[in-house]
């Protein structure tokens, strides 16, 4: 019988590291992917400007009574935000606007 010598190969030590964690970099790709899906569906959907409604208005009709003269003040829309003031308003009054 011939005797053939007995090569015993070590193997390496298992550290636990395989390379890079793929399974990390597929949920990052997965990730940027959906952020960047959102994201550019917000671009593309939303109008350039915004619609103005139209405010309702009705009239408004003013009566005062009595008699002889009067100073009427009152609030009106403006970009100051001061009240007008009108004087020696000849009584009885009735205005619409």
């Amino acid at each position: 019988m011939i005797d053939i010598p007995l090569v015993v190969i070590p193997e390496p030590e298992n550290t636990g590291k395989h390379g890079p964690d793929r399974r990390g970099l597929a949920i990052a790709a997965a990730l940027l992917l959906a952020c960047g899906g959102l994201t550019g569906y917000g671009v593309f959907t939303t109008p350039d400007a915004p619609k103005f409604h139209a405010v309702p208005t009705a009239e408004v009709t003013d009566a005062v009574t009595g008699t002889g003269t009067a100073e009427l003040s009152y609030l009106a829309h403006s970009e100051s935000g001061t009240a007008t003031t009108e004087r020696s308003i000849a009584l009885p009054r009735r205005l619409t606007s």
